[in-house]
């Protein structure tokens, strides 16, 4: 059930350094629905990180049910004059995501260097008894430095797949990623490609590859961001409505749909309306002809119909004034041809 929250909003902290809080988040137990959505937050000036796993906390999205983190690069350096990869400290990462799930999805492996065999794991949510790993592997390869291409991401120089996908409806809560390196004895690799980088990234041109990263150590101390999933509640919609204590989703304007990757539900508003979905009247009316987002066709009045709603008039003619309806179709006009004998 959720918790008692704060009657005064000013008590609640809806921020933490630039990231904001919204609800069900929040930085104290009664500023959030429960537990599960606690945020540290040391001093309004610091970085908010999660709960359970300190992980560093980039954005929070109510409209999606995701939330950005950042994730370590995994590196692995060829050192000293035996020519071989001897970097144990960055072998490899592995993060407990707590009750959140990686979203396959949205995210994907990449390794990077001249002889490097990536290998990412994942596993479901602890509690799930569920031990079985979902594994995926990436080799990049290259005779020299000249044989990768900026923007190109195929195995030469650089290789990316998507994060596995579970079986098991709670997602991937946990995961690791690493090496298996110097499979092909490529020997004269630290010349032009002394490491071997692997890590994951949110897959929307958060990253892309230059053949110069073979060399520069660039990455090294790079963090990227990284999606993970979050629902509320452990049933569906229709579960959750028969019990008004367990809903989240009983605001006004507001509908429930089923988590898509994970166990759970999320709440949002109906179409015409915004806000956060999470809170008693957190979802308004919005004007979709001042903002834009009406669908009239031109030559038509928009006019804003709350609560949730618009019309397009037509200046002339008859018909809805939508694009994707009858629009304005001109007006009829009869002849009568009278002839006189």
């Amino acid at each position: 059930a959720a918790q008692e929250l704060e009657e005064d909003p000013e008590k609640c902290r809806r921020s933490c350094g630039n990231v904001s809080i919204p609800f069900p988040f929040g930085t104290t137990k009664k500023c959030s629905l429960d537990t599960k959505f606690l945020i540290n937050c040391t001093n309004n000036n610091s970085d908010p990180i999660l709960q359970d796993n300190d992980l560093p906390l980039r954005s929070i999205s109510v409209d999606q049910g995701v939330l950005h983190v950042s994730l370590s690069v995994a590196r692995d350096c060829y050192s000293g004059t035996e020519k071989k990869f001897n970097n144990t400290e960055f072998l490899s990462w592995a993060y407990d995501f707590g009750r959140y799930s990686i979203s396959s999805s949205r995210n994907v492996f990449t390794t990077i260097g001249c002889d490097t065999l990536g290998l990412v794991v994942g596993y479901p949510y602890l509690d799930s008894n569920f031990d079985k790993p979902y594994v995926k592997s990436c080799l990049s390869y290259c005779q020299n430095h000249g044989d990768a291409s900026d923007g190109h991401c195929a195995g030469t120089g650089c290789c990316h797949v998507d994060i596995p996908d579970s079986e098991v409806k709670q997602g991937l809560s946990s995961i690791s990623y690493g090496f298996e390196n110097s499979l092909l004895n490529n020997s004269d690799k630290n010349e032009f490609s002394p490491c071997g980088y692997a890590f994951l990234v949110e897959k929307e041109g958060h990253y892309k590859f230059k053949a110069e990263d073979l060399t520069n150590n660039k990455l090294k101390n790079t963090t990227f961001p990284v999606v993970l999933d979050w629902s509320v509640g452990n049933q569906p919609c229709k579960e959750a409505k028969k019990n008004s204590s367990e809903n989240v989703c009983k605001g006004r304007n507001v509908e429930c749909y089923d988590a898509k990757n994970r166990v759970g539900y999320l709440c949002k508003c109906l179409p015409g309306f915004q806000g956060n979905p999470y809170l008693p009247q957190g979802c308004t009316d919005i004007d979709e002809c001042q903002i834009g987002t009406h669908d009239c066709v031109n030559g038509t009045t928009c006019v804003n119909d709350p609560p949730g709603s618009y019309t397009c008039k037509c200046r002339k003619g008859r018909g809805d004034g939508r694009k994707n309806g009858t629009k304005c179709q001109s007006p009829k006009h009869e002849i009568i041809l009278i002839i006189a004998f």
